[in-house]
């Protein structure tokens, strides 16, 4: 029988002459390592089995925090012969039929989740390209929501390539992936505004990516950050990785430098500088600061770091509060290193500025905004 959500199937151990045509209902995901070892989880999928053994059909997705303790993501997958149009659906996994077991994923829908399995706001709508059939899907697009799911905000493009791009470069679009180049790096990301008409609206950033460890294991590098009009680059982005945090001033390793057994550093800190439509990298505009106990992906914000008009200069500080609930004047907010995994969500609610210099001092209070 099919599994609720957090239940358990029988392992391949238990299973008897009796069961031997038992279905698979669940797969459960570990990180790993040259040692074989058993580390933490990172997702559970649960099958639909109609259709009997065989031919079984991945139907949702839980995915797990950094220490794979935490439930974090549901994603649940749609299928058809057909690639869609944004904003409409596919089928889902319980009403493939034996015609249609050749579907392919066409799209798939994520969500908040807890350590209920509770399928909570929705967070992006991801669509596949199809041509190259079921097993070969590559992802095009996806429409990422508001925090609490009922509003479109963006939508990013992805682009692939076997060579890492070159600034204002462009990659492969899915449509083009053939079965030649279908281990292709993703290289590119270009980010756009939208809204609930599925609308591409102006370019907000172009992100691009070290590919040297492979498919799957892209390592963001730096984004170009477009004006409200999305027609001229007005700032870049680098970033910075690390397993532990890092103090003031200090640096990450860049993306081109991680390895192998780095996949998993957590981002450490952004340097931003300010740009122009030649992608120049000009004058440093701040440094940021990240908190990493909760793992890759959950860094949140800590400080930044500001910079004088010609970059050479620190000249303040402003530090990140959050909260579930906006403040009264005066009220504090937690502090990122005091977020946890059930508040990673919180928004930012207070930033308390004060001057430094060059030696990162935290000097006299200048302004807090709510």
């Amino acid at each position: 029988v099919e599994l609720t959500d957090g239940a358990s199937g029988v392992r391949a151990a238990s299973i008897t002459a009796e069961t031997i045509d038992s279905a698979m209902v669940r797969t459960v995901s570990h990180k790993s390592d040259n040692t074989y070892a058993t580390l933490a989880k990172t997702s559970e999928t649960y099958y639909k089995i109609h259709l009997g053994k065989g031919d079984e059909v991945a139907d949702r997705s839980f995915n797990f925090d950094y220490e794979g303790t935490n439930i974090k993501s549901v994603s649940f997958y749609e299928y058809g012969a057909l690639e869609l149009t944004d904003g409409t659906a596919g089928v889902r996994a319980a009403s493939i039929t034996a015609d249609q077991i050749d579907y392919a994923m066409v799209r798939t829908v994520s969500h908040k989740s807890n350590n209920t399995y509770a399928t909570l706001a929705k967070t992006s709508e991801t669509y596949y390209k199809i041509h190259l059939g079921k097993g070969d899907e590559v992802a095009d697009r996806s429409f990422n929501f508001d925090y609490d799911g009922t509003n479109i905000k963006s939508v990013s493009f992805y682009e692939y390539g076997d060579l890492e791009l070159a600034d204002g470069q462009s990659g492969t679009r899915a449509s083009a992936i053939t079965p030649d180049t279908i281990d292709y790096c993703m290289t590119r990301t270009v980010s756009h505004k939208s809204n609930n008409s599925y609308a591409t609206l102006a370019k907000t950033s172009e992100t691009y990516y070290k590919i040297h460890l492979g498919k799957g294991d892209e390592i963001a590098d730096r984004s170009f950050n477009f004006d409200y009009d999305g027609l001229n680059v007005k700032s870049v982005s680098f970033y910075e990785y690390g397993i532990l945090e890092l103090t003031d001033g200090t640096s990450g390793i860049r993306a081109a430098s991680i390895t192998a057994s780095q996949t998993n550093f957590c981002m450490v800190r952004t340097v931003s500088h300010k740009s122009n439509s030649s992608y120049a990298t000009l004058a440093k505009t701040s440094e940021t600061y990240y908190k990493i106990h909760l793992g890759k992906g959950d860094e949140v914000a800590d400080r930044s770091f500001n910079f004088d008009y010609d970059g050479l200069n620190v000249k303040s500080v402003s530090f990140y509060e959050y909260g579930l609930v906006e403040l009264t004047d005066g009220a504090s907010g937690v502090r990122a290193a005091s977020i946890t995994a059930e508040t990673i969500d919180s928004a930012m609610v207070r930033t308390v500025s004060h001057k430094s210099d060059n030696t990162y001092a935290t000097l006299a209070k200048t302004s807090e905004t709510y």
